[in-house]
């Protein structure tokens, strides 16, 4: 039996059934899994690091586009016409308020209605332009939010400041156009308010050179108080022209109080250089007479119609200084008795009615030229006796001048209703001079309102 086991134990090798290929074959198997594996693996890191970079840079992008235009919003928020808008429309409304101000304390007795309307219009319109440009300019509001932290959000806030700019730059324009129309408004405003001031300056230094009975100390005040008047800021015009009106009123009480002896002159006496005759008022007697005429010295007087001494000095004066101005007069006529302005009363009457005599020449005892104490003036020029007389080079100087000689222009445009008489430029009533400076400074135009008389219009 064991030789028999022992031959078993030998078979012979079958080629029909290997074995020993098995094992490498799953080595390959599983490396395949493992290479596949870590491709796949690969893959997906690499994917990842992909979106994470694309993520980044579209983040980062998104970020500096925000701030872009967050830095394109603040320059343009910082332009010079926003904050010049607000600052002109500032600057009209304290002009506007100080042109009310000044329109309201301005004396119309002084300046008139004109001057107070003008600059009450000026207000009114500079006000309505602040109206209509009061909302003018833009906020920073795009640019004060905090910076967002996605891409998304970033993208969101910068389309809407995008937006805002892309608004701000079309108003761009708009706003241009209310700062040159709020600029302008202010230079109109300040042009009104220096005529205005200009005027009552120019006024009041007039005036006061009338003032000759107020003393050394209230004329300097009063010329101080126009020197400030005139230099003032804007904000300050109608507190100085209240301070220059009342040293005007301060002024004007010292030289009435001064001047008393003239305003309680004998307006009735014929003989009194103050004498008012009128349509209403003729001489006592009718037929009066003065009795120190004398013929002006050294002035041509055609005529040879003398004056009453005292009228005649002056106006001698007042020719010597207005000859040596350029301007030169002639006396077409002077002292009439009542004789001669009866005839030539009656002349007129004949050759124009006496509806229209009645108006530029006095029936006899009713006639200034009957006191000695008036004088109609010529230049020679083609105006005698005619209202353009006062248009004359010497007829403008005689309305500025003749008050400081004592003279007034006794019938003076627009005075018919009070005067009774058409606006004669040539005819000059000597009343004394301070009578004469008194109603220059106060702005009155004839003797019936300056001695509280009725008017005198008709017999």
């Amino acid at each position: 039996m064991n030789e028999h086991f022992s031959e078993q134990q030998a078979p012979e090798p079958r080629v029909s059934e290997p074995q020993a290929p098995a094992q490498p074959a799953e080595a390959a198997r599983r490396r395949r899994v493992i290479v596949w594996g870590a491709a796949a693996l690969a893959a997906v890191l690499a994917g990842a690091l992909v979106c994470v970079a694309v993520s980044s840079a579209e983040e980062r992008n998104a970020r500096d586009a925000y701030r872009a235009a967050v830095a394109r919003w603040q320059a343009i928020g910082g332009d010079a016409a926003p904050g010049s808008l607000s600052s002109e429309l500032q600057g009209l409304d304290g002009e506007i308020a100080a042109a009310r101000e000044l329109a309201a304390v301005l004396p119309e007795a002084l300046v008139g209605v004109d001057a107070r309307t003008a600059l009450e219009g000026a207000a009114t319109a500079a006000q309505q332009t602040a109206a209509q440009h009061g909302g003018a300019g833009d906020t920073r509001g795009p640019a004060s939010v905090a910076e967002p932290e996605d891409a998304a959000k970033l993208r969101t806030a910068t389309q809407r400041i995008e937006a805002a700019i892309a608004a701000r730059e079309g108003a761009g324009q708009s706003d241009d156009a209310a700062l040159a129309a709020v600029t302008e408004q202010r230079r109109a405003v300040v042009a009104a308010v220096d005529t205005a001031r200009g005027a009552l300056v120019t006024v009041v230094a007039d005036q006061a050179a009338g003032l000759t009975g107020a003393s050394a100390e209230a004329r300097q005040a009063l010329a101080a108080a126009g020197e400030s008047l005139a230099a003032a800021p804007v904000a300050e015009a109608a507190a100085s022209a209240t301070a220059l009106t009342a040293a005007l009123d301060a002024a004007r009480a010292e030289h009435e109080a001064a001047a008393g002896p003239a305003a309680a002159a004998n307006i009735d006496d014929p003989a009194s250089i103050a004498v008012v005759v009128n349509k209403q008022r003729p001489l006592q007697p009718i037929s009066w007479e003065p009795g120190d005429l004398r013929m002006p010295a050294g002035i041509p007087n055609p005529n040879g119609q003398p004056l009453r001494a005292e009228a005649a000095t002056a106006l001698e004066a007042m020719y010597a200084e207005a000859a040596a101005a350029g301007v030169p007069f002639i006396i077409t006529s002077g002292y009439r008795g009542y004789g001669l302005q009866s005839s030539l009363f009656e002349s007129y009457t004949a050759r124009d009615g006496l509806a229209a005599v009645e108006t530029y020449s006095a029936r006899p005892g009713h006639s200034e030229h009957q006191t000695g104490l008036a004088a109609d003036l010529d230049d020679g020029s083609g105006c005698s006796l005619d209202s353009c007389f006062g248009d004359t080079a010497a007829g403008r100087w005689l309305r500025e001048n003749a008050h400081r000689f004592g003279f007034i222009l006794r019938y003076d445009a627009g005075q018919q209703p009070v005067v009774g008489f058409i606006y004669e430029p040539w005819h000059f009533r000597y009343v004394g001079a301070q009578v004469a400076g008194d109603m220059r400074a106060r702005g009155i135009a004839n003797l019936e309102d300056y001695f509280g008389l009725p008017a005198a219009p008709t017999y």
